[in-house]
């Protein structure tokens, strides 16, 4: 109907889509809506793979999105998905084609909400992932074991990082300070001041920043 210009058709084709959406054609839908710019059945489409994220991430197509299409699920507080299906939806989109995703994957990084996540998650399947092989990644990890009150894990993610950049002559300097440079100038404040227990008094993203759970 778009080839042929005939707007009528082209409505009541989108129409169609629209009322016949699911989670087994909503990327495909999502597609094809951003390339005619047919901006109901895109938000439509993008609706239903929130709402059903738990069964569009699991599609072979998933690994085929756009960086775009999954920025926008990412984002989102309406969102309803358990945060580890978050995380390894998009270890999963990386491990595709990770020369080409690395860029888009790293800017994708700052939508995950890791402290939401169990620790043992975190440390049977965040650290061996690929998506650890992002340089913010190990920070972002860092910053959710202090959250999540685990010293323990910020001990072994720093003596880690001090043995793989040994050559800095790091090795006499506290854990303290080497945590403090996996977690940024930001957090310096605190740490000095407080040490740890401060990053556990820090509250987690208010209740309307958290990702809405499955029923």
């Amino acid at each position: 109907a778009d080839r042929l210009a005939v707007v009528e058709l082209r409505e009541r084709c989108t129409r169609f889509l629209q009322r016949h959406l699911t989670s087994d054609n909503a990327l495909a839908a999502y597609q094809v809506a951003a390339s005619l710019s047919l901006a109901r059945l895109k938000e439509g489409a993008l609706r239903i793979a929130m709402e059903q994220f738990e069964a569009v991430h699991s599609l072979p197509a998933f690994a085929d999105c756009s960086a775009d299409f999954l920025e926008q699920l990412l984002c989102s507080d309406e969102l309803r998905a358990q945060e580890e299906t978050v995380v390894l939806a998009l270890a999963r989109w990386l491990s595709h084609d990770p020369p080409q995703r690395a860029a888009a994957a790293t800017h994708l990084l700052q939508y995950l909400r890791l402290p939401l996540c169990d620790p043992a998650f975190l440390e049977s399947t965040v650290e061996p992932g690929p998506l650890m092989e992002l340089a913010p990644c190990r920070e972002l990890v860092v910053e959710a074991y202090a959250h999540l009150n685990c010293p323990g894990h910020v001990r072994r993610l720093q003596q880690q990082h001090k043995e793989a950049h040994a050559h800095r002559g790091s090795a006499g300097r506290d854990w303290l300070r080497d945590v403090l440079d996996l977690l940024g100038p930001r957090a310096s404040d605190s740490i000095f001041t407080s040490g740890l227990k401060t990053l556990r008094a820090t509250p987690l993203p208010p209740e309307s920043r958290r990702r809405r759970r499955m029923a």
